[in-house]
């Protein structure tokens, strides 16, 4: 059966001498990896080119009974990015989100509002004027409330800790786990909560303010998701942007 998708590009890794495994977050699946073909040949090169992370493809899945990985055919571009694709800043930006989305977007049905939310983040960041040194922030913050995790803003009060595990604010520390935040870094992550992408230029942040912001997130990130301490980009997003 031929199923066309669209989707959003997260990781390419070898498969084999022929092939290539594709992560993307489709409309109309949710995650997935499919089969692309791999080779040194024009059309290959092509392929990995429309594959860089964060591009907006669509495609046909060709399914196979039995099969976890299927081919696919008539890969194409849903929309050229060329901003994303040729400006450092902004390439450096794509390759950390895509990588976080790889490791925390969960296996399952689709959520099209997710993906819409994905999908209209990834154009704002290929064409934006502004600044998109707080992009990665505002996104983070976005996905949460699709996810789940989204910190308890109204049991915010000054001088309260923020309890990682359970998400919220509290007057004093938890008895069950030692994972919460005093109260000055309790009220930075409160006050990130207000941040979107269409005004993330207008948090102004320190070099040392933004990278403990993003220690901040991937911390509570790693909280309820799988670790987040070791990813490959991040040194590169920090030398290029942050």
């Amino acid at each position: 059966m031929a199923t066309p998708i669209h989707g959003i590009a997260l990781r390419t890794v070898r498969h084999n001498e022929r092939n290539d495994i594709l992560t993307l977050y489709t409309a109309e699946s949710g995650r997935m990896s499919v089969i692309v073909s791999a080779g040194t040949s024009a059309a290959s090169r092509r392929r990995r080119a429309l594959t860089m992370p964060l591009s907006l493809v669509e495609c046909v899945v060709m399914d196979r009974p039995g099969r976890n990985l299927n081919p696919i055919r008539d890969l194409r571009p849903t929309l050229p990015l060329p901003g994303l694709h040729t400006d450092p800043r902004r390439m450096s930006v794509a390759m950390f989100t895509a990588e976080t989305l790889w490791h925390i977007l969960p296996e399952g049905d689709a959520d099209k509002s997710l993906w819409r939310f994905l999908a209209d983040a990834v154009t704002f960041l290929d064409a934006t004027p502004d600044s998109v040194a707080n992009f990665h922030l505002a996104l983070l913050m976005g996905i949460g409330h699709y996810l789940g995790i989204a910190p308890d803003t109204a049991s915010y009060r000054p001088g309260r800790i923020f309890d990682m595990a359970g998400g919220r604010f509290l007057d004093t520390p938890p008895t069950a786990h030692g994972h919460w935040l005093e109260a000055g870094d309790a009220a930075a992550l409160h006050s990130l909560q207000r941040i979107t992408l269409t005004n993330s230029h207008l948090f102004e942040m320190t070099r040392a303010e933004r990278q403990r912001a993003l220690d901040l997130t991937l911390q509570y990130y790693s909280m309820h998701y799988a670790p987040l301490s070791r990813l490959k980009s991040l040194d590169i997003l920090r030398n290029v942007t942050l």
